[in-house]
């Protein structure tokens, strides 16, 4: 299997500024680079769509705003699970704006993220 070549993120900045910067074609930068163009090309589009500050963020690196729904989703769930032995889960979804089935998957990551981190500071106790 072959695995996808990964640039970073100076390489894409450095080509960017070969095109946009010092005036060279695409096709010139990427025959050079050894990429090709419609790949240089999306790079140029993502950092022109992006915050200047914040070009190629990555997996996992969220921008404020995602970063804020994320939370909001959260605190919604949360909600939810405080009362769910007063009130129907199904019911708070519906009115909270969430499906069941993620409220479910949220549910099952933090029992799973918890347990996770339980055994990590188990083992971490045992080492020491």
């Amino acid at each position: 299997m072959v695995t996808r070549k990964q640039y970073t993120k100076e390489f894409k900045l450095d080509a960017i500024s070969l095109v946009l910067d010092q005036g060279h074609t695409t096709s010139e930068v990427s025959r050079n680079l050894e990429i090709t163009p419609n790949m240089l090309r999306r790079w140029i589009r993502e950092y022109q769509v992006d915050d200047a500050d914040q070009p190629f963020r990555g997996n996992g690196k969220l921008t404020p705003e995602q970063e804020e729904i994320r939370q909001l989703k959260a605190q919604k769930y949360s909600f939810i699970t405080q009362r769910k032995k007063t009130y129907p889960v199904g019911l708070m979804c519906q009115l909270m704006g969430v499906s069941r089935s993620a409220y479910y998957d949220y549910v099952r990551c933090v029992d799973n993220c918890s347990e996770r981190q339980h055994h990590e500071e188990i083992l971490e106790g045992f080492w020491i």
